[in-house]
């Protein structure tokens, strides 16, 4: 749900605002703000906005980008379950701490590009 905040203004009736903040870090507002500033550095025309930066990068994410950021997202117990999900699948049924010492074993790879 996209949030929307209402200011009262001085004669009382509501306006909706058209932005919304949004929370990034330190430094990529400051990647941002110098990015915009090359691009606003020219002689003629009206100022591109962080809005239409971030429209344009985010045009440009695709499903290889989209799979990226979720392997960054997962953790080392995300992976060993992901592992131990694809090892039940193929083969028996098997107990997590069977598996765990099947995977120290060196008898399972953990990583599916492994698994060739």
């Amino acid at each position: 749900m996209e949030q929307v905040k209402t200011v009262k203004g001085d004669i009382g009736n509501s306006k909706v605002a058209s932005t919304i903040p949004v929370r990034v870090k330190q430094d990529t507002k400051q990647k941002i703000d110098d990015l915009l500033e090359r691009i606003n550095k020219k002689d003629l025309g009206r100022k591109v906005r962080s809005d239409e930066l971030v429209l344009t990068a985010l045009s440009l994410v695709g499903s290889e980008q989209i799979k990226q950021l979720r392997e960054k997202s997962f953790s080392n117990a995300d992976r060993f379950e992901q592992a131990y999900r694809r090892y039940i699948s193929k083969n028996k049924s098997t107990t997590k701490d069977k598996f765990l010492g099947l995977v120290m074993a060196g008898k399972v790879p953990l990583s599916a590009q492994q698994e060739v």
